[in-house]
């Protein structure tokens, strides 16, 4: 089982790393050209000046780490649907209280299904620098927040209303990867500062 777990874990990581490579390999030129400081040179026998010194930009690594996980979470779009249909399909077939969890899963499916599918775009986008990518990671970071507090506090709801342990079983997954959509959103803030960081040391060494 320990081998099971192992191989699906490292099958999870190597789509992210991929693309999280060949994106930043491949979009390095978006970032320009950065201050690198000053530095003091001889302008002549008794008079010296300060030259600001240039380099090539880098995506910054908090940026870089923001588009891993972004796609490691977005891959989830494809088992969340396969998930999603599962859970609508059951409902028919349950009664009594442990079907409302059930009911909160598919209902919460089609917002959480257009989120992953969105942060797998959004990894791209902030390797890429591209417009107005603070605007969207900030607003697919709110996205993020909204939906898995939603959904957990949903969850608990009809876990408690339920009054079955055996439910838990089923909600943790769902809560395991709430709390780390929601840490990823608090990550995505921070490489968008980080971003905007990055254009005022742009406008600085130009």
């Amino acid at each position: 089982m320990g081998q099971v777990l192992l191989a699906v874990g490292l099958g999870a990581c190597l789509y992210p790393t991929i693309a999280t490579w060949w994106g930043e390999r491949s979009r390095r030129r978006q970032w320009g050209i950065v201050s690198d400081g000053a530095q003091t040179v001889a302008l002549g026998p008794y008079r010296d000046g300060r030259i600001v010194r240039a380099r090539e930009a880098r995506a910054p690594a908090v940026v870089v780490l923001a588009a891993w996980t972004a796609y490691f979470l977005g891959q989830m779009v494809v088992p969340g649907a396969i998930g999603a249909l599962g859970f609508l399909a059951m409902i028919p077939f349950l009664h009594g209280p442990d079907s409302l969890t059930f009911v909160c899963l598919g209902l919460g499916a089609p917002s959480g299904i257009a989120l992953a599918a969105r942060l797998v775009g959004l990894g791209g986008q902030l390797l890429g620098r591209e417009d107005g990518v603070t605007i969207k990671a900030r607003g697919v970071a709110t996205w993020a927040i909204v939906h898995n507090v939603v959904l957990s506090a949903a969850l608990l709801g009809g876990w408690l209303f339920a009054a079955n342990t055996e439910i838990v079983i089923l909600v943790a997954p769902f809560w395991i990867y709430g709390l780390l959509s929601i840490g990823h959103a608090l990550l995505l803030g921070v490489a968008a500062r980080a971003i905007d960081r990055h254009v005022e040391l742009e406008l600085a060494a130009g």
